[in-house]
């Protein structure tokens, strides 16, 4: 069992990898369509908390004890925000934007329940491991590459992001191995998925959406909404077929 813990993990690590690689191939072309990256990355991120964390959440945690952490979560990527500006912003330059280091550090903790939660599948049954392994990765496709657009959007230079991408990445490979080894605390599970629903609210909410503020024009903010709907339907339909 181990074994196919340990191969999941690692696939879905090197899938990660590549949806990085695929930005960076394209990056010309991305930069030029920056705004409507953006635009998905938000709708993933708000997808992916409404339709992903928060029901596996509150499967775990009662909505009164999981919301708070949510809140908490939110409030916490705030001041650390704050703190990433005084440490990188000099003279009101900043030029490399906050909202990149939460990514990555959201990123990490959600991987590293993404490779607990395919321990534990796989102890539950082969079948088992193996669906949950697939829905895990192609969950994975848009993030990472939506995640790797804000990177570099946000000041990352190709190679920072590709090796923080690849550091990132290995975190699920630790959350599988740590998940069986280890008999981790459900509520525990929980309190650490609540945390990164607050992230992810906070990074879409406070960071990426005033950005799309920028972009003026009717045209611009109808494709805007169209991608952001894009991306929320995209999670929600991978949800779907994977609850199927």
């Amino acid at each position: 069992m181990f074994l196919s813990i340990l191969i999941a993990s690692i696939l879905e690590s090197i899938v990660s990898f590549l949806a990085g690689v695929a930005v960076i191939l394209n990056e010309r072309r991305v930069m030029r369509v920056v705004h409507w990256v953006i635009s998905f990355a938000v709708g993933v991120m708000l997808g992916t908390v409404f339709f992903d964390i928060l029901p596996e959440t509150f499967e775990l945690l009662e909505p009164k004890v999981a919301l708070p952490w949510v809140l908490g979560g939110f409030l916490a990527f705030f001041a650390l925000e704050k703190l990433l500006f005084w440490y990188h912003c000099h003279d009101d330059v900043c030029e490399t934007h906050a909202s990149a280091y939460l990514v990555l550090i959201g990123d990490a903790i959600h991987n590293f329940i993404d490779g607990v939660f395919i321990a534990f599948a796989f102890s539950a049954g082969f079948s088992t491991g193996v669906l949950a392994s697939i829905a895990v990765i192609l969950h994975e496709i848009p993030q990472e590459a939506s995640d790797f657009a804000v990177m570099l959007h946000g000041g990352f230079s190709k190679k920072k992001a590709l090796f923080w991408n690849t550091v990132v990445s290995i975190t699920t490979v630790v959350g599988a191995i740590v998940g069986y080894y280890l008999t981790v605390s459900v509520g525990y599970i929980g309190m650490l998925l609540a945390l990164v629903a607050g992230n992810f609210l906070y990074v879409a909410a406070a960071d990426l959406i005033p950005e799309l503020h920028h972009k003026h024009g009717s045209r611009s903010s109808i494709m805007q909404i169209i991608l952001i709907l894009a991306g929320v339907l995209l999670v929600a339909t991978i949800g779907t077929f994977v609850h199927e």
